[in-house]
């Protein structure tokens, strides 16, 4: 045991584009739910705790940093929980806000993928004393209530040019977990444009057992782990009749798997009534109408599906399980239930043609999702198509070397865009929906992917 800390903070980078020119995803502000759980522990145990995500405040690094006094130990996400699978390949942001925090004197400790995948790199650029390589709940709040970093598993600890393993990472048991304190953060700083304000985020599960080659893991797992059906429900009550939770993601990577504890959710929802409006992802060949039903009873609005290319040779190379018409009819099924889906598509796989890429945009306009989301693949950490992490701006190239170039991509996914969303077919369907303020920030969306 070491002496516990007196104070702790949990922070949180801020990438200021809401798309970035130099990889082609959504920086949105949804809340930090990983540090929300460490946070709701500690504050359990009576060790006074601080959340500080510029990701909401958008302050200046140095000058956050300073308005929250002095702390002895910061752990530092640099992907939290809506991340893990993408994080962010830009560097900046984490190093500023990691020499600020160095220059507190403060104890660090690194939690996300990217210290997970090198950790020595990030050791080194951040300052950082250690790195927690897995899922960080567990062992964050054992070093925050006296526990040695050397007794715990799943650390890389520096001391000068010396770096320690403690031993590979441990699956966070899900169970354990404390409700996510959502009184921890300013609810009206959190927002998803398809969705609305005061937003949160929960999860019943965790793991993925599909193969698909190019989605990191790194992690998650591929082992499924589940909440209790009364945990997430006490999770969802709390933050909606306590703190004013208006609107959600349940994030699992594949609602379907969350079993009895997501249908017990829906038909609580239904049955309670609550007033949230809710969306979560699954697998489009896998959304069966019984469970669709329960969804909708139970206030769902969108379902994410990763479509990811409309070339039947391109999916069988991704492992990435079902065929096109398997997929499409899912999403077919989704809308008849009265929910709305959002597709996303993936171009510029390793070796994709021009042709291929052009097959994912006619799928994406002959299906006629609710709403359709192009990027340029990016090879992340933990897949099969994985680049060596650099030590420069970019985590990893914007793209891969074996792929089309990124310039010629980039124009590709800007006219994806351009041609899926200015027909006059789609324009006039939302605008007969009078959501005229939802409207407004969904074009903001659109013109920021148009014009990184």
């Amino acid at each position: 045991m070491t002496t516990p800390p007196r104070r702790v903070v949990l922070a949180r980078p801020a990438w200021a584009d809401l798309a970035s020119s130099k990889e082609n995803t959504y920086n949105r502000t949804w809340p930090p739910l990983s540090s929300l759980y460490i946070a709701s522990a500690l504050r359990d145990r009576g060790v006074e705790t601080r959340v500080l995500d510029l990701q909401a405040t958008r302050l200046d690094p140095h000058q956050a940093v300073a308005g929250i006094g002095p702390a002895d130990l910061v752990f530092l996400s640099t992907a939290d929980v809506d991340r893990w699978q993408c994080p962010n390949v830009e560097m900046e942001p984490i190093d500023t806000l990691g020499a600020a925090l160095r220059a507190t004197g403060a104890t660090v400790f690194l939690t996300g993928t990217h210290g997970a995948v090198a950790p020595e790199m990030m050791l080194r650029r951040t300052g950082a004393r250690g790195v927690i390589k897995g899922e960080p709940e567990e062992v964050a709040v054992a070093l925050a209530t006296g526990s040695s970093a050397e007794s715990l598993p799943g650390c890389v600890l520096r001391e000068g040019e010396t770096f320690h393993d403690t031993g590979p990472a441990v699956s966070v048991d899900l169970t354990r977990l404390p409700r996510p304190d959502y009184s921890l953060v300013d609810l009206d700083r959190y927002r998803y444009e398809l969705l609305g304000d005061r937003f949160a985020l929960f999860e019943g599960s965790r793991g993925c057992p599909f193969p698909c080659t190019f989605c990191s893991r790194l992690l998650q797992g591929r082992p499924m782990r589940r909440k209790q059906p009364d945990q997430l429900i006490g999770e969802v009550e709390q933050a909606v009749r306590r703190d004013g939770v208006r609107s959600a993601y349940f994030i699992d990577l594949e609602f379907h798997l969350g079993g009895a504890t997501n249908l017990a959710l829906c038909d609580h929802l239904a049955r309670e009534r609550l007033p949230l409006k809710w969306c979560c992802q699954l697998r489009a060949r896998e959304a069966k109408d019984d469970l669709l039903a329960a969804m909708a009873a139970g206030g769902c609005r969108l379902v994410h599906c990763g479509i990811e290319s409309g070339s039947p040779e391109r999916l069988k190379v991704l492992d990435k399980v079902g065929s096109v018409e398997d997929m499409a009819a899912g999403v077919r099924r989704i809308l008849s239930h009265g929910m709305e889906v959002l597709c996303f598509f993936i171009l510029g796989f390793p070796g994709e043609t021009e042709r291929e890429i052009e097959e994912t945009v006619r799928v994406a306009l002959d299906l006629n999702p609710s709403y359709a989301s192009f990027h340029v693949f990016t090879p992340y950490p933990g897949t099969e198509y994985a680049v060596t992490p650099g030590d420069g701006p970019l985590f990893v190239p914007a793209t891969h070397p074996d792929a089309l170039a990124f310039e010629g991509l980039d124009r590709l996914r800007k006219r994806a865009y351009l041609r899926f969303y200015l027909r006059p077919r789609y324009v006039l369907s939302r605008l007969r929906r009078r959501e005229y303020r939802s409207l407004l920030r969904q074009a903001r969306i659109f013109a920021s992917q148009v014009s990184a």
